[in-house]
């Protein structure tokens, strides 16, 4: 009869879709693994950036400035991890460029410093970002006063500054300022140029 045949088809379709079943479900759970230990290894890099950051060892009354970074726990969480192992916490901790391409920078005086983000694109430089909502775009002439630091958004592309002005309230070599760069061997003391004189960052290095 037809009735045999059936069931042994049905049983067929039934251990293939439990294999193709088992072979996406396998599948999902390599990926889940493969994405989670990636993102293990990419904290752990970055937890080593920061710990084997070049910093002063009497950092608690010094204020770290970042110029840039390109990754998100040397660029914010430094602090916060040095904490989590029992380090001591700069005064401040300050990220001035939140674009991760190469920057110049120009001295303009004993207290202020320009940043010019060298790229046509830098959507999610600040706007669209972690900082800022993508409708929150700033504009050139807009002026930010923080404690120790005035702002100064000079030009912009897409809602998001291109070129920033920065005037803090003690010369740039005072011993309680640290500027701090990613660079290819780890995060260590960026020497600002003379004024007048204008130097060019690569885009941060990643851990």
């Amino acid at each position: 009869s037809s009735r045999g045949p059936r069931r042994a088809m049905t049983g067929i379709d039934v251990a293939l879709g439990t294999a193709i079943v088992l072979v996406h479900v396998g599948g999902a759970a390599h990926a889940a693994y493969t994405d989670t230990e990636r993102l293990r290894e990419r904290f752990e890099r970055s937890r080593r950036a920061v710990l084997s950051a070049a910093l002063p060892r009497a950092i608690e009354g010094i204020d770290v400035v970042v110029v840039s970074a390109s990754d998100y726990a040397t660029g914010v969480n430094l602090p916060w991890v040095r904490l989590a192992h029992g380090l001591p916490m700069p005064k401040s901790y300050r990220l001035l460029s939140g674009a991760r391409q190469a920057h110049e920078l120009l001295r303009i005086d004993a207290r202020s410093i320009e940043l010019n983000i060298l790229s046509n694109d830098v959507r999610g430089a600040f706007a669209g970002s972690a900082y800022r909502t993508d409708d929150d775009a700033l504009h050139a002439g807009q002026r930010f006063q923080l404690p120790g630091l005035r702002i100064e958004v000079l030009s912009v592309q897409d809602g998001n500054p291109q070129r920033l002005r920065f005037q803090f309230d003690r010369p740039l070599e005072d011993p309680t300022l640290f500027f701090l760069y990613a660079y290819p061997d780890r995060l260590r003391q960026l020497p600002l140029p003379k004024v007048g004189e204008r130097m060019l960052l690569p885009m941060a290095a990643l851990p």
